[in-house]
């Protein structure tokens, strides 16, 4: 050990002796002021890192649904945080940002749940998993008993015009399996995105996690 060494490992040693007498003789009164301190400036960090990650997923969504509005989607904001897109030919879908990326969730109507409809369209789930490149697809129930069939996908947290429009075309290529779709219950429950009903009035519901 070189007298460098020496002097800095000593006077370390010292420092923190000293810190240790003072917080004694100071009956206590030093380390609980020290640690207030130090979990209030962790407080302000954290304060402004929401902030800063609350703006930049605004943003971002500002940027898709400036990207969707150029194919053709019409984007309203709904009371729950997602954000509905409509478009006159495709299907409907929601979307949302989050810390950890973008999340698209389409929702179709299947129709009244029986035995034989079930089995139906979880054949053909694993169908459209098995073909998807992108997006999952997943066979739930409503909150009023009916069936939903379920497609979602997540994309990266940050927006480029380049990989958002890549994301967005594999998103269509994927949905593109629902033409393969199991017919309809009856001649008047189409299997369609919900909230695409032909009077326009009715709104989404919220999304199915």
């Amino acid at each position: 050990m070189t007298l460098h060494d020496w002097v800095y490992l000593t006077g370390g040693i010292a420092l923190a002796i000293g810190l240790n007498v003072l917080a004694f003789k100071a009956g206590g009164w030093l380390v609980p002021l020290v640690g207030w301190i130090a979990g209030a400036w962790q407080e302000r960090a954290q304060r402004r890192e929401g902030v800063g990650r609350t703006k930049m997923q605004a943003d971002t969504m500002a940027s898709i649904t400036e990207h969707l509005a150029f194919h053709g989607y019409a984007c309203e904001a709904q009371p729950d945080g997602w954000t509905f897109a409509m478009h006159p030919t495709r299907p409907d879908f929601f979307v949302r940002v989050f810390p950890l990326g973008v999340r698209l969730v389409a929702l179709f109507q299947v129709g009244r749940r029986h035995d034989a409809r079930w089995a139906q369209w979880l054949w053909f789930a694993n169908r459209c998993n098995e073909a998807s490149v992108l997006v999952k697809f997943a066979l739930t129930e409503g909150e009023d008993g009916a069936l939903l069939f379920r497609a979602s996908a997540f994309g990266s947290p940050t927006y480029s015009r380049e990989t958002f429009g890549a994301f967005l075309d594999t998103w269509h290529h994927d949905l593109a399996l629902m033409e393969q779709a199991p017919p309809p219950e009856d001649a008047d429950a189409e299997s369609s995105t919900v909230g695409n009903e032909d009077e326009g009035e009715a709104r989404p519901p919220g999304v199915t996690h």
